[in-house]
């Protein structure tokens, strides 16, 4: 749930919307593609589908526009480690702040991402405060969707700093 695992570059190519050359700065995540292709085919989303995702259509007509959510989330659980090192986690990033919360110790590390895209110093005992916010957050996110974890983490208590 580091960057170097989930920030990818997304490339478009959409003549007569997307300026060529135009860079955008501001996170999507991949369930953004199924509301922006509905409003660029102009048609309503089903609605037996919940929307998980916002359009992309206003940032890619415009690379600074604004979009109507600020915070990602991922969940990421596992029974085990991953044999190439992931741990059961789950993240939010809220602007440009993106904590880590570990399943199996309940420990988080903080980010600024504005000032450390390589995540290499974690806040998360420097600003308590930011830390607990979005400890909150991501927990309130995954009793909103039902999100589980797993068994093996089954006596997980996130630890509070």
């Amino acid at each position: 749930l580091y960057e170097g695992g989930i920030r990818v570059p997304l490339v478009v190519h959409y003549p007569g919307v997307v300026r060529a050359g135009a860079v955008c700065r501001r996170p999507t995540c991949n369930t953004d593609f199924y509301p922006t292709f509905c409003e660029a085919a102009a048609i309503s989303p089903d609605p037996r589908q919940p929307l998980e995702g916002v359009s992309m259509m206003r940032m890619l007509r415009n690379p600074k526009a604004k979009v109507k959510r600020n915070t990602l989330y991922w969940h990421y659980p596992l029974p085990r480690q991953h044999f190439l090192g992931g741990r059961s986690s789950g993240a939010i990033r809220r602007s440009d702040w993106k904590l880590i919360e570990f399943f199996d110790t309940g420990e988080s590390e903080l980010y600024d991402l504005s000032n450390d895209i390589g995540e290499t110093k974690d806040l998360a005992e420097l600003i308590p405060a930011k830390a607990a916010e979005l400890k909150k957050a991501l927990a309130d996110w995954r009793k909103e969707v039902g999100a589980v974890i797993p068994p093996s983490c089954a006596g997980y208590q996130p630890k509070l700093k």
